[in-house]
Parts: C-alpha cells; structure tokens; sequence
C-alpha cells in the first residue's frame, strides 16, 4: 500500500524474486526513484526504525547518464532522508573520487569518507585458523598462512578463492598452496591477457616493470632507465594505469599492480 503510486509490481521468477516499473515508472525514472526513496524514509520514520541503504559499485552510476541527472535525484533524497542512511561503495576508485570530489558533480562533498585497506594478516589468520580446526582438527602451519598471503598480497576476493581451493584438499602445506594458485593464473592467463592487450604499448611495458620491480620512485633516474621510456612516457602512462586502477600505492609506499592475478601472469611473461 505505502508504494501502490510507484507503478511496481513483484515478479516471482525462476532464478528468484524481480521487481518491475510500469511503462509510465521507467519514462520517468528520475521522479520514480525519488518518489521510491522518499517513500522509504517516510515508512521508516513511521515504524520508527532506521534503515541502512548499501549501494554496491555505485560509481557505474556515473555511466548510465553523462547529464548526472539521476545523481543529483539521490542527492535530494539522501538530504531529505531522516531515518535511512546511505552507504555508497565502489570498487574502482579514481571513478568513485570523480563522483565525489569533483566540485561539478551533485555528490561532490555529500558524504563522510571511508577508506577500505586490505584485511590485515592477523584478522585473516584468525577466521582462517577457526576454520581450518573445523576442518582438519589442527591449524594451518603458519609458512602456509605466509605464502597465501604472499600470492595473493591480502587482496579479498583471491585470498577467499585461494581458501576456497586449497580447503577442497587434504591439510594443505605451503607446497600445495602455491601449485593451487599457480594452476589457477594459468587458468586464467588467457583472460587477463585478452583484457590487457587493450593497453597501450607503454602502459602494458610498465605494468610489466611494476609487477616485477614495484618502485616508490617510479619517476626516478634507476626506474625510469629500466622502463627504457622517457620521464614524461612513464609519468603518462602511470596517470592512466592508475586511473583504470590497474596500479596502487600498497602499504609500503610503493606503486605495484593493484591485482595479484594480473600481476602474476605479468611475472610469467
């Protein structure tokens, strides 16, 4: 009853539940989705309960519409909203600060920052060893914990894929988890391959170098000799492979490849 003028109506499907607009909702999808948010904070504030709203990769928002158009809707909602509370995550970062740092932009200084780092060992070798008791009645052998950490620097989604596979086996040494990882890069070698061939030859020739010697000074006389490129060709072509997020700066200060996969089928080239 509290939505009947958005125009939806909840579809039982196959693969689950899906909701879809009327024609007239998906023409005005602006005053849909405003009318939608505000109704949401209404009813909150009615049952007195306050809601959390999670918008995962957020920033593919700003593809959808070059006019921000949607984006400057969301941010009247989110001013207008009392008891729900957004959450706007993204996993590509240069794009998610164009949303909110850019001064032309409708989020520009709209939220609170939160920086999400890497999980730190010790946070992993915690849940990682209550599971592994769980499974094998005894704790990984922390050479094993150091080379998963290793392979796969922390990053979330391959430490989890790493568990997932070597889990799938008897108790794992460090030996077996480096044949696990190792089988999984050359499964996947020919797909990064084909998604890197669509650098530029400078900027592939540097995320080569980085992956193999990661650098604090990457515009320095030792690197920039290395790359074989001119100071301003490698001062470009890292602007652009951090701009795609395709480099970071880790915990040490240093520019390396942001993924761990990537940056071992680069090893292996």
């Amino acid at each position: 009853d509290f939505f009947s003028k958005l125009q939806a109506r909840v579809v039982l499907e196959k693969a689950g539940i899906a909701v879809e607009l009327a024609k007239k909702s998906q023409k005005n999808l602006g005053d849909t989705l405003l009318a939608a948010l505000e109704k949401l904070d209404e009813l909150a504030k009615k049952k007195k309960r306050r809601i959390v709203l999670f918008l995962d990769e957020f920033q593919v928002l700003g593809e959808i519409s070059n006019d921000y158009a949607l984006e400057a809707i969301l941010r009247e909602a989110v001013q207008k909203a009392t008891y729900v509370t957004y959450v706007f995550s993204g996993s590509n970062r240069h794009l998610m600060e164009q949303m909110f740092f850019d001064k032309k932009r409708p989020f520009y200084k709209l939220c609170d920052l939160i920086t999400l780092n890497r999980i730190d060992a010790k946070d992993y070798t915690a849940h990682i060893q209550l599971l592994a008791k769980k499974q094998w009645r005894k704790p990984l052998e922390q050479t094993t914990l150091t080379t998963l950490f290793s392979l796969t620097e922390r990053h979330a989604y391959y430490t989890n894929k790493l568990c997932s596979l070597i889990f799938q086996k008897n108790y794992p040494s460090a030996d077996t988890v480096n044949a696990e990882w190792l089988d999984y890069v050359l499964e996947n070698k020919a797909i990064i391959e084909r998604e890197l061939i669509l650098l530029s030859v400078n900027q592939r020739r540097l995320l080569i170098l980085l992956a193999n010697n990661p650098t604090k000074e990457p515009s320095g006389k030792a690197f920039v000799a290395l790359s074989d490129m001119s100071v301003s060709s490698v001062t470009r072509a890292l602007q652009m492979l951090l701009e795609k997020d395709y480099v970071y700066v880790n915990e040490a200060g240093e520019y390396t490849v942001l993924d761990p996969l990537i940056g071992h089928v680069l090893c292996l080239e």
